[in-house]
């Protein structure tokens, strides 16, 4: 029983890109350009890219989904919880507070991010 519990779960992390997470050292971060009003962050291959953004207070934070299955941004401390956002699609947010944030897509475990605030 416990072997097929563990076959399942591998199996259903291998359909959904199983591949390695990005550590601190290899996260790029993504910061709004002088005079851009637009934070971007993609999503593809089942990641956020960068996975770390900082943007200031009240700035657009923009997901972009370029991947070819449908994706979340959740966050309890953000308080924010997207439909599901389909390929080509966008979801945006206007943080209200400084802080870092961890968000995540509630489709598929381990795609990750952070956002801070300043």
């Amino acid at each position: 029983m416990r072997a097929a519990v563990l076959l399942a779960v591998c199996l259903s992390l291998a359909a959904c890109g199983g591949s390695k997470s990005p550590t601190a050292t290899d996260a790029p971060t993504a910061t709004a350009t002088p005079g851009s009003a637009v934070v971007p962050v993609d999503m593809t291959n089942n990641r956020f890219e960068p996975r770390r953004v900082v943007a200031r207070l009240g700035q657009e934070v923009r997901w972009t989904n370029r991947d070819g299955v449908a994706h979340t941004v959740a966050s309890q401390a953000l308080r924010l919880s997207s439909e599901a956002i389909r390929p080509g699609e966008t979801f945006t947010h206007r943080p209200r507070s400084t802080g870092s944030f961890k968000y995540f897509c509630t489709i598929h475990f381990g795609q990750t991010g952070r956002l801070v605030v300043r």
